[in-house]
């Protein structure tokens, strides 16, 4: 889908939402090419519309494609909604194969330091582009992912 083309997709969209942060959250994600379709009753639906394909293991899309490479869908299991203490909100969603997983948006002084080393020089990198964005005086969130075990869910 051509830029032009995905911006019209996303103004005949008219997404609405709970907060600002999270339009523009869904517009961000649409303007990459990850398009929130909708949710009934607890299915995520996305399309998935890129140049260029993301990696499935970093986007947590691992075999989740259908047929023609372009929906995602995922059921919701659980909500953690914001809360000044926590000062971020989590899903908890299972892909079509059992995969649990849990996506966090929130202050990146929350979020970072709950990533795995593994993961440190993304963590470092992401906190650049933020302090890059602060110095702009722009708002930032940040997002994490990460697997969970069915005990853990638990």
């Amino acid at each position: 889908m051509h830029r032009r083309e995905l911006e019209t997709f996303i103004d005949i969209l008219d997404y609405q939402a709970s907060s600002p942060d999270e339009k523009a959250l869904v517009e961000a994600c649409a303007r990459l090419g990850i398009i929130y379709l909708n949710d009934n009753n607890d299915i995520y639906t996305l399309r998935l519309r890129m140049a260029r394909k993301p990696d499935p293991e970093l986007m947590g899309m691992e075999d989740s494609l259908d047929e023609n490479n372009d929906i995602v869908q995922y059921k919701r299991l659980q909500v953690l909604e914001f809360t000044s203490d926590r000062k971020r909100m989590s899903v908890i969603v299972m892909d079509k194969f059992g995969q649990i997983w849990l996506y966090t948006k929130g202050a990146e002084s929350h979020v970072l330091p709950l990533c795995n080393t593994k993961s440190s020089h993304v963590a470092a990198q992401t906190q650049k582009h933020i302090n890059e964005f602060a110095k702009e005086g722009l708002r930032t969130l940040a997002i994490a992912r990460r697997k969970l075990t069915k005990t853990e869910f638990i």
